[in-house]
């Protein structure tokens, strides 16, 4: 996904572009002696699948805790996603066993770079003798 923003350019210097916000206009404003700058922001959607508690982060985001189920969260582009499962579940009696899809070799801990749209799921498995609580 790519978002598209034109805006006007006033003739100035890169440095005060960067240190001002005086210098860019939005599309009504612009005029013969401005120039044009395509400015594009790329996005990412990671799908995740788990069976447990997984938590998901993002390069300076705080920690999400996920339950079981179909989660989609969107990303910029070249974030770092760090993905970890957590147990085992006693109260139903499952514990993470491996990663499919894009975490696929990873142990508990998964990392990821959206540079595409991605797909993973936390596959886990009953506890052999573990009593329902």
């Amino acid at each position: 996904m790519n978002i598209v923003q034109k805006v006007g350019l006033a003739p100035c210097l890169c440095a005060a572009l960067v240190m001002s916000s005086g210098c860019a206009t939005s599309d009504e404003g612009i005029d013969e002696n401005q120039s044009q700058v395509e400015v594009t922001i790329s996005a990412h959607v990671l799908h995740l699948t788990t069976g447990g508690l997984t938590s998901i982060q993002s390069s300076g985001t705080p920690t999400q805790w996920l339950t079981a189920g179909d989660h989609d969260y969107p990303f910029l582009n070249g974030s770092t996603v760090t993905l970890k499962e957590w147990g085992p579940d006693h109260t139903n009696c499952v514990m993470f066993h491996h990663w499919t899809g894009a975490c696929a070799g990873q142990f508990t801990t998964c990392t990821l770079v959206m540079n595409s749209d991605l797909t993973t799921e936390a596959v886990w498995v009953p506890i052999k003798g573990c009593p329902m609580l």
